[in-house]
C-alpha cells in the first residue's frame, strides 16, 4: 500500500513485554525465543495467504474498526498519564528538601574518651549533645531522586507539548493567517512543540528533568553480550527442541496482532469518504510483513506492522481539498497524491538522527510524555464511536446530518 506506514505498534510492543516477564520466570532466553516466533510467523503468514485468509477482512465491521482505533488511542493517552504518576513517584512533592538538622543528649561514662582539640581531656558523667543530619536522599541505583520543582516542571512540560501541538492542528483549519501559512503551522505543530518546551527546559537548568538516553553512534545495545545478530542457538546454551516447536503460540497471537493492525489500518484508510482504492488483495502485504519480522526477530529488533495513526496522519497530509466550493459549504476531497517519497525521507532522517544524539540528548522525557498524549486525542478525530458518543451530551436538534443520525430508528434515537 501507498498509504500505510511501516512502524511500530503500541499492542506488540506490549506483547514484548510481556514475553520477556515470561522468559525471564522460565529462565529462557528472550532474544532466542523471539528468533523462533520470527520464523514461526513466516510460516504461518504464507500458508494463510496460500488459502486466502485474508478475505477474513470482509467480516471486519465499522464497530470492529471503531473499537480497534478507540484501544489504540487509549494506549497512547494512559501510557503518557502512567508516566507522568511515574515521575510524581520517583519525584514527590515535599514541604522539605533541605538537610534536617536533629539535637539528642548522649550521656558520657567515665569510660568515654571525646576526640576535642586536647585529645587527652577525659569527660564523665556529662549529657554532651550530638547533633545529627538527617537528608532527604537524592540518589539510588536508577539515578537520581526526590529532586524539587521536577514532577511539576515535567508536568507543565507534557501539558505545554500537547496544548501547543494540538491547538497548531485546529489552528490549521482556523480563519487566521493564509491558507499557507495556516498549513505550514499545523503540517509541523509537532516539532514546534518539542522546540519551544525544550528551549524552556533549556533556559531552566536548575530544575532537573530525565532526558533521552540516546546511545553513541550504532551499536547493539549489549555489546558486552552480543553483537548484531542474534544466534537461533542462543548465547549461553542450545534452546530445548520443544521449545523451538512451542514457539509457534507466541507467533500466532503475534500474527493475530499483525493481521488486525494492518488490515484494519487498510480499512480505515480505505474508506469511501477517504476515495481511495487499494489494487491488489490483501495477501501480498502480510506476507511481506512476516517476511520482514523474521530479519527483526534475527537482529533482535521489535515486531513491524503498519502503523494506523501515523499511516491515517501520512494520507492526510496527502490528501488536497477543494479551494472553489461555495461559501458555507465544506471544502470537498479533490484528489490524494500517491507517492513513496516522503515516507522513504522520513525513514531516512530517522535513521540519520544516530548523528543528533547530543541535541537528542536534550530533549526531556515530559516532552515527549506530551507527544503522546497529542497523537491519543488527535487520533480520536475520524473516530465513529467517539462521534456518536459526542451525541449523548448533544440536544438532539443540534445532531450533525450524518447517516447514523438519519437513518437511525425512533425507537433508538438518542435523546
Amino acid at each position: 500500500s501507498f498509504y500505510w506506514v511501516f512502524f511500530v505498534a503500541g499492542p506488540l510492543l506490549l506483547f514484548d513485554e510481556s514475553l520477556y516477564q515470561f522468559c525471564q520466570s522460565q529462565g529462557f532466553e528472550f532474544l532466542t525465543i523471539r528468533v523462533y516466533i520470527g520464523l514461526w510467523l513466516a510460516i504461518i503468514g504464507i500458508i494463510v495467504a496460500a488459502f486466502e485468509g485474508s478475505v477474513l477482512v470482509k467480516l471486519f465491521s465499522r464497530f470492529t474498526e471503531d473499537i480497534f482505533s478507540a484501544l489504540i488511542v487509549f494506549l497512547y493517552i494512559i501510557e503518557s498519564i502512567q508516566k507522568i504518576f511515574f515521575v510524581y513517584d520517583k519525584h514527590p512533592i515535599l514541604g522539605d528538601y533541605c538537610e534536617t538538622e536533629i539535637t539528642v543528649f548522649r550521656n558520657a561514662t567515665e569510660n568515654d574518651t571525646l576526640i576535642t582539640e586536647n585529645p587527652n581531656i577525659n569527660i564523665t558523667d556529662v549529657l554532651i549533645p550530638v547533633t545529627y543530619l538527617e537528608k532527604v536522599p537524592t540518589l539510588d541505583s536508577s539515578g537520581r531522586i526526590n529532586q524539587p520543582n521536577t514532577a511539576l516542571f515535567c508536568t507543565i512540560l507534557t501539558l505545554g507539548t500537547f496544548a501547543i501541538a494540538y491547538y497548531l492542528k485546529i489552528f490549521r483549519n482556523s480563519h487566521f493567517l493564509g491558507r499557507s501559512a495556516r498549513r505550514a503551522l499545523g503540517d509541523f505543530g509537532v516539532p514546534i512543540a518539542i522546540i519551544c518546551m525544550v528551549f524552556m527546559d533549556f533556559m531552566l537548568p536548575e530544575i532537573f528533568t530525565e532526558k533521552l538516553n540516546v546511545p553513541k553512534g550504532l551499536s547493539p545495545s549489549n555489546t558486552t553480550l552480543r553483537g548484531w545478530f542474534i544466534p537461533p542457538n542462543g548465547f549461553k546454551s542450545p534452546p530445548p527442541v520443544w521449545v523451538m516447536f512451542a514457539a509457534v503460540v507466541p507467533a500466532m497471537l503475534v500474527y493475530i496482532l499483525l493481521f488486525m493492525e494492518t488490515h484494519i489500518c487498510e480499512l480505515i484508510l480505505d474508506k469511501k469518504e477517504r476515495k481511495l482504492q487499494k489494487g491488489a488483495g490483501f495477501h501480498l502485504d502480510i506476507v511481506l510483513i512476516c517476511l520482514t519480522n523474521v530479519g527483526c526477530g534475527f537482529f533482535g529488533m521489535p515486531w513491524m506492522c503498519a502503523a494506523t495513526v501515523r499511516s491515517i496522519a501520512h494520507a492526510s497530509a496527502l490528501t488536497v481539498m477543494s479551494r472553489t466550493h461555495a461559501p458555507g459549504e465544506k471544502p470537498h476531497l479533490v484528489e490524494v497524491k500517491e507517492q513513496r517519497l516522503s515516507s522513504f525521507v522520513v525513514a531516512t532522517l530517522i535513521g540519520l538522527s544516530v548523528f543528533m544524539s547530543p541535541l537528542l540528548r536534550q530533549v526531556p522525557m515530559a516532552v515527549l510524555f506530551g507527544i503522546f498524549l497529542y497523537m491519543g486525542v488527535a487520533s480520536t478525530d475520524g473516530i465513529q464511536l467517539f462521534d456518536r458518543l459526542r451525541l449523548f451530551f448533544m440536544p438532539v436538534k443540534h445532531h450533525p446530518q450524518a447517516s447514523y443520525v438519519r437513518k437511525v430508528s425512533a425507537s433508538w434515537r438518542i435523546v
